[in-house]
Parts: C-alpha cells; structure tokens; sequence
C-alpha cells in the first residue's frame, strides 16, 4: 500500500500479513476509507479477526477520489498501520455487447429499451447527476428474444440518466454507456433537511395524487441500511425519518413506489 490509483469499476482490496513476528499471530485486520473533500473521518469498512489474510469490494461513484489504509493488531497488542492508497474512478469496464440502450420520453415517463444476448444477470441503474447511480430494474428473466424494456414512470422534473450493469455467465461485470432523457414538466416537488443530518431527516413532499410507498437508506456500497413505509396523499407531505443509528457517512435517499423511485438523492449523516 501507500500508491495512487486511477480504476476502471470499483475498488478490491486485499491485505496480506507476513512475517509480522515469528512468535506472534495477527489477531485483527481492519481497512478504513474516507472520501477527499467530503470532511468526513475515515472509517472502518471492513474487519476480519484471527486471519492473516482480508478481501473486500468497494463500490465507488465516477470521478471521485478515496482513500484507504489498513490497521492490523497483533495478538500481543502491537498495532502495524499501512500506508494510504488513494484510488479514483476514471472509467466503468464497459459492455462488448451491443446492447443498444435506449431511452425516450412518453409523456411524463421515460421508456427505455435494450437487447442483448450471453449474460446472466442485467440491472438497470438510475442516476439525477450522472455520477452516482442506483438500481431502479432487475431483469428476473432472460427473454429469448434479448429484447428488454423497463417504463420509469412519472419521472421528476429535470435530466434523468440511465446504464445497464449486466453479468455475463462467468460472474464479470460490464456497463453499457449511459444515456439520458430529460422530463420538463412540472411534477412532484420534494426537500429533504437538514444536510449534512445529525439525528433525523425531514422530508417534505408534493404528491400528485394518493400511494403508498417505501422509504429506503442505501449507503456508500449501495447496501439497503434501513427501510419504512408510508402513505403519500395527493398534497403536501411532511415526514421524518429517524437516521440517529446511522454511523458517519455519505447516503442515499430513496422513495419507492412499487418498482417507480420518486425520490433518489444523497445526504450526509454527521
């Protein structure tokens, strides 16, 4: 460790402990992460015990730049921390598929297509920035024509951007370019605060008419942390939702109806 990185997909770690002491055993290994610019402490993402040996994935947005160094703990107490490595995404692995997607407006949702043959698992992700993405779509089942489609329904206002995350049948994983349409009518408005959040988040939202829907916290990894239901009527809506157990870190805020995500934005929890 102790380099600079520029990556295409996300971040594997590996740390491997050698030759620490010919009389001793490493009793922990445990890697720490933070993000440049976010004013965040680093913390532990991953920790193993009584093994010499620790892989981990990490899921990282485009253009970002992150660090990450490993703190190992000997059996008699003694503590080895490595080097920083700082990594930064500069490309996705891209599909050699031609996987022709697709995106268009109709009305006030957004169509999107593709076709594509040899692969085992196709996601389609979201994004309101180009940059940090989240999965909207899970193909349950391969079609024998490879031809697929997905309806985005009542899109918010603004440019909506879209790529594919397919699995080919030897567990590799490629995106597809990424593409966008943008919806310019006026729909349901929302706010979300206070950002950065201590204890609690504040949702407020302007619904276009009566649904329930789910409320999820993903973080970093894209790992569902936390989830509720509720109702949204057909006017404004004031919720809060309890982030108070959540560790420091960066988030993402998703409000979900049936396979449609009203909301997808980011916050901070301090």
């Amino acid at each position: 460790m102790g380099e600079a990185l520029e990556i295409a997909g996300d971040v594997n770690i590996q740390v491997r402990v050698s030759d620490i002491d010919l009389t001793d055993s490493t009793d922990r290994i445990q890697i720490f992460h933070g993000e440049k610019g976010s004013g965040i402490l680093p913390t532990a993402i991953a920790t193993l015990n009584n093994s010499d040996s620790l892989d981990f994935n990490h899921a990282i947005d485009l253009n970002s730049e992150h660090y990450y160094y490993a703190k190992i703990t000997q059996k008699d107490g003694d503590i080895i921390w490595t080097a920083p490595v700082w990594v930064k995404k500069t490309s996705f692995p891209l599909s050699n598929n031609n996987l022709n997607l697709t995106v268009s407006l109709q009305g006030e949702n957004a169509l999107i297509q593709w076709n594509a043959a040899e692969a085992s698992l196709f996601e389609l992700e979201h994004s309101m920035d180009g940059i940090s993405f989240v999965k909207l779509y899970q193909v349950a089942e391969l079609t024998p024509s490879n031809t697929y489609s997905f309806l985005h329904e009542y899109i918010s206002p603004g440019t909506h951007f879209y790529r594919l995350k397919q699995t080919d049948l030897q567990n590799d994983v490629f995106y597809s370019q990424i593409v966008s349409v943008t919806n310019t009518k006026k729909q349901n408005t929302y706010s979300l605060y206070p950002n950065p959040a201590d204890d609690f988040l504040i949702l407020d939202y302007q619904n276009i008419k009566n649904t329930k829907a789910e409320i999820r916290i993903y973080d970093a990894r894209g790992i569902l942390i936390q989830n509720e239901f509720t109702f949204l009527s057909s006017n404004s809506n004031q919720i809060k939702v309890d982030v108070s157990c959540l560790p420091t870190g960066v988030y993402y805020f998703v409000v979900q109806k049936e396979n449609q995500r009203l909301i997808d934005t980011k916050f901070i929890k301090r």
